[in-house]
């Protein structure tokens, strides 16, 4: 019987890094700290996003960053699959690792002041990881990052688009730009290659039988509408050909 495959544990530098960022969570008020999953040592890429937002009934009971939705096994699907060659290469992470309700995180300054207390921490995160490629998202992250002079080799990603003709109509275009012309894969091909492969991540990250059995409820389980259903196949195009875009 072929012996599971799964993460290394978090090394000692990376461990005693989350209590920095655990510590500097908790001076502020009605935040929490969401960690990031650990899927290798020396990943050949990080992905800067934006902090994790608070919210959800499941939020304590599942608070592991970029394993909260169907999207976000997207972004791990084709990180895996098209970034890096079928191999868990690359790390997922945040400006910051403060969670906080969306609607206070959106005021004057808010990020920007966040951002600042934990930029020294990221630059660690960084260097722990022996100065991988950095990506970022088109997201305020990005400019901070870009004012506090890092090197992003590509900083045009998309992290999300909402549910509306807005979204519809930046993903149309984002794929036109970049010369896509296929026909959109099936959603419930789709839904079948991200469940399958989200049940292998999780097995990967070591993560009990039912806390996977939740989250795949939570996620695979629920309604989606058939606007909401073509943003996802969208979606999956638009990172796919990024990924291989930046992986040529």
């Amino acid at each position: 019987m072929e012996e599971k495959k799964l993460a290394p544990e978090k090394s000692k530098e990376y461990s005693d890094l989350e209590d920095q960022f655990r510590s500097l969570v908790l001076e502020h008020k009605k935040s929490a700290y969401i960690p990031n999953p650990y899927l290798t040592d020396n990943p050949k890429f990080i992905f800067i996003g934006m902090e994790p937002s608070k919210k959800g009934k499941d939020f304590k009971k599942f608070s592991i960053e970029y394993l909260t939705s169907f999207k976000n096994f997207i972004i791990h699907f084709c990180a895996y699959s098209y970034l890096c060659d079928n191999a868990f290469n690359y790390h997922l992470t945040d400006v910051s690792k403060l969670a906080i309700p969306s609607n206070k995180a959106n005021k004057k300054n808010v990020r920007n002041n966040i951002y600042h207390k934990f930029y020294p921490l990221l630059h660690k995160e960084i260097e722990i990881f022996n100065n991988p490629i950095l990506i970022s998202t088109k997201t305020t992250a990005k400019n901070y990052l870009f004012k506090n002079n890092f090197n992003i080799f590509d900083y045009n990603i998309v992290l999300h688009w909402g549910d509306h003709n807005f979204a519809r109509n930046r993903f149309d275009s984002e794929l036109l730009e970049m010369g896509f012309n296929s026909k959109y894969l099936d959603f419930n091909e789709l839904e079948t290659k991200i469940k399958t492969f989200a049940i292998e991540l999780m097995n990967y990250l070591g993560l009990d039988s039912e806390s996977i059995n939740e989250r795949i409820s939570l996620i695979f389980d629920k309604s989606y509408t058939g606007y909401q259903k073509l943003n996802l196949v969208k979606l999956y195009h638009y990172y796919s050909l990024k990924f291989e875009r930046i992986n040529k």
